[in-house]
């Protein structure tokens, strides 16, 4: 299901189709339903630097902003509230770097993401974020993510988790992540490298959240 909002121009700044896609519905224990949306396009390729000075072409895909619903038993929306971000990557990078993992738990939705260091102290709401930028990952890198959290009430809480120091250039795998039970999840993040056009994913290290 897809809803496209933006208007002409703004699709046309940014050179892609933008619109809303529903990626998960989670129902409550008292008959409701979270409905999450995102902000997502793809881009038009574009002709950059390739390896010894030729020009190649490249597509990038985006994921921005996430909307959270919450409708009630008798299908009437209580609430919806945005959760502002900036997601892209190249097209030679698996979607499994990017977009949002979700869970429901106690009656309250978990959203997963990547994120740039530079937007942890943010607020949820702040539309001014930096953009998280998979294309030019590297080595060099220090990544982290947010965990964020939604009751049927609407009420938030996020946190930002760094990655370890001597875990320079791993991406978070967003389809990793797994539910194992007492407010536990498993997930893993891989080493990503770049050189040129070409994506090299290495080894991978896994890792235990509680809440």
């Amino acid at each position: 299901m897809m809803y496209i909002f933006s208007s002409k121009e703004s699709v046309d700044k940014y050179n892609g189709v933008s619109g809303l896609t529903v990626i998960n519905m989670l129902p409550s224990a008292d008959g409701g339903c979270f409905v999450l949306w995102e902000d997502q396009y793809d881009n038009s390729p574009k002709l950059t630097d390739g390896v010894n000075g030729q020009r190649a072409t490249e597509t990038y895909f985006g994921n921005y902003t996430i909307l959270v619903q919450y409708y009630n038993s008798s299908n009437k929306m209580l609430w919806q509230k945005p959760v502002f971000k900036k997601q892209s990557r190249n097209a030679l990078l698996p979607d499994i770097y990017s977009k949002v993992a979700t869970f429901v738990l106690n009656d309250e939705v978990y959203l997963f993401y990547p994120d740039d260091p530079i937007n942890a102290n943010k607020a949820i709401d702040d539309k001014d974020v930096s953009l998280y930028n998979l294309t030019k990952f590297a080595s060099k890198d220090l990544a982290g993510m947010f965990v964020i959290k939604f009751d049927t009430k609407g009420a938030n809480t996020r946190k930002y988790i760094n990655w370890p120091e001597d875990k320079i250039g791993f991406a978070l795998c967003t389809n990793s992540f797994k539910l194992t039970g007492n407010g536990e999840w498993i997930g893993a993040a891989r080493k990503i490298r770049r050189a040129g056009l070409f994506v090299k994913s290495e080894e991978y290290t896994f890792f235990k959240l509680k809440f």
